[in-house]
């Protein structure tokens, strides 16, 4: 999970250096400053959407694969401990008959 994460941030962290990238030789005084600049912030947008979409669909994945293994698990630990639990308990009420019978 934690390498979808760093992915996830080293895609965005790109989108930002490239929009800080094509922002910073942008001039100020260039007639088509407005329009260039609304295209780049259009264009990291696109990036970041992407990473969004990218991110999502890999967890998706993920959560799909795994939630079932994980369930399984979780079902057989639980029928364990009750398992441990009943045979605890039969053992403390023969160990107590067995004390009953000696008294």
């Amino acid at each position: 999970m934690r390498g979808y994460q760093d992915f996830y941030d080293f895609e965005l962290r790109n989108c930002f250096a490239m929009t800080n990238m094509k922002r910073d030789a942008l001039r100020a005084d260039e007639p088509q400053y407005d329009q260039k600049s609304a295209k780049i912030m259009s264009e990291d947008k696109a990036c970041t959407d992407s990473a969004d979409e990218s991110y999502s669909r890999e967890l998706d994945k993920l959560y799909s694969q795994e939630i079932w293994v994980l369930l399984a698990i979780d079902v057989a630990l639980l029928a364990l401990f009750w398992l441990l639990a009943w045979i605890v308990v039969a053992v403390g009420h023969w160990v107590l008959a067995g004390f009953r019978q000696q008294a």
